[in-house]
């Protein structure tokens, strides 16, 4: 019950926060391929990514946790913007990786949050749940 409170505060709470902060400086745009492992928690949810080349990612999130649960240990194309995003907390700007986009062979993120209103961010607090991580996995 913890976590799913957790869960839900992050994925409502947090985004509203953030959109009252000052605009992201852009660095680069980028995309890989990789497999999404689980969740990290902490000040914020983040996402991590094994590549296809082994190296592990974390990112900031977008409303795409549902997709990303529902779609782990699959071949997933992820388009992300490098950026230096200021957070409140720090009181300054840091560098930040957020997702844009993620696609499977079938799938885009954005058919698929407007297509399936039973795994929207609203309702799938215990789908992420299940895929929080203890620990980060290494290389």
């Amino acid at each position: 019950m913890k976590r799913l409170i957790i869960a839900a505060f992050i994925l409502f709470i947090v985004p509203a926060l953030a959109s009252e902060s000052k605009p992201d400086k852009l660095i680069s745009t980028k995309t890989i391929t990789g497999e999404f492992v689980g969740f990290q928690e902490g000040d914020y949810l983040h996402a991590i990514v094994r590549t296809a080349k082994g190296e592990i990612i974390g990112f900031f999130t977008n409303g795409e946790e549902c997709f990303l649960a529902s779609n782990k240990d699959k071949k997933l194309i992820i388009s992300y913007n490098m950026v230096k995003h200021y957070f409140p907390e720090g009181g300054d700007y840091f560098p930040a990786s957020f997702i844009t986009n993620i696609k499977t062979s079938d799938q885009k993120t954005t058919s698929w949050t407007k297509s399936t209103k039973d795994l929207s961010p609203e309702n799938c607090g215990e789908l992420i749940t299940k895929y929080i991580l203890d620990t980060v996995p290494e290389k």
